[in-house]
């Protein structure tokens, strides 16, 4: 619920935007479709978020992924609290390397 309600937001500022259900799903979509971001509710069934992230991140090093709610490894600084402030959600949306971004 809390990344579908990120949509309206994202569509809004001009993203193009695709939805899954679980983690499984985004690191499958990400074999199919080159993305530039990948943001997933860390709190998440079957395959955690986190695991999900480091998959991501070994396939595709270049995509950045945004862990939005309380993710277990809290030191992330890819990670966001709920509530989700959207002006630093833009910002690592607007990173241009994953350097930038975890910085």
């Amino acid at each position: 619920m809390l990344i579908k309600s990120l949509y309206g937001l994202l569509r809004d500022e001009g993203y193009i935007v695709d939805t899954t259900d679980h983690p499984a799903a985004a690191v499958q979509a990400i074999m199919k479709t080159d993305y530039e971001a990948v943001i997933m509710d860390s709190c998440s069934f079957g395959l955690s978020a986190e695991d999900a992230q480091h998959i991501i991140r070994a396939m595709s090093p270049k995509i950045r992924v945004i862990l939005i709610g309380t993710p277990e490894n809290g030191d992330d600084t890819s990670a966001l609290r709920v509530p989700a402030d959207p002006k630093m959600l833009r910002e690592l949306l607007n990173a241009r390397d994953k350097y930038e971004y975890l910085s």
